[in-house]
């Protein structure tokens, strides 16, 4: 079993100091868009199609919200050598979509990689990502979730 990057106590004072509602705001018009809300505060944008609109939200979310701890968590696990930016990026080779770039000492994802694989990241930090609810049709809608701390049994499962 891994250890989450935060300490359940983290976690918990996290929760009792933040708003933990994210809102998924998405639209299918034209070229398509996705917002991710925190506090009706947009933190995070994506448009286009061919890709995880979702995904690519969630994962600047992820930056945005828990950016120091994100950091900790690529440090320790990207070890693999990626891309030719002439600099010294590593990936990971256990969370997809996770990145260090150590010339800057920052870790990054690449929410593209998928909503699942920042799933995966949310979890390692020490947060599972609950499905509320959601509004709309097929063209426009919202999707609302709640971070909370992870669970017990989550714990046991993480990679």
């Amino acid at each position: 079993m891994k250890r989450t990057i935060l300490t359940i106590t983290q976690q918990n004072t996290w929760c009792q100091q933040n708003h933990t509602a994210l809102t998924h705001k998405w639209s299918c018009r034209g070229y398509g868009n996705s917002k991710m809300l925190h506090c009706d505060t947009v933190i995070a944008k994506a448009s286009g199609c061919g890709f995880d609109r979702f995904g690519t939200v969630l994962g600047d979310a992820i930056e945005h919200l828990f950016g120091g701890a994100l950091t900790t968590l690529a440090s320790k696990e990207c070890r693999k050598p990626y891309g030719s930016f002439g600099g010294d990026h590593k990936a990971s080779d256990a969370l997809y979509g996770l990145f260090y770039d150590a010339d800057k000492k920052r870790g990054y994802v690449d929410g593209g990689c998928g909503h699942d694989c920042m799933r995966r990241i949310l979890n390692r930090i020490g947060f599972s990502l609950e499905y509320v609810g959601e509004t709309g049709g097929s063209v426009t809608g919202e999707q609302f979730y709640q971070l909370t701390p992870l669970s017990q049994r989550d714990r046991e499962f993480l990679r």
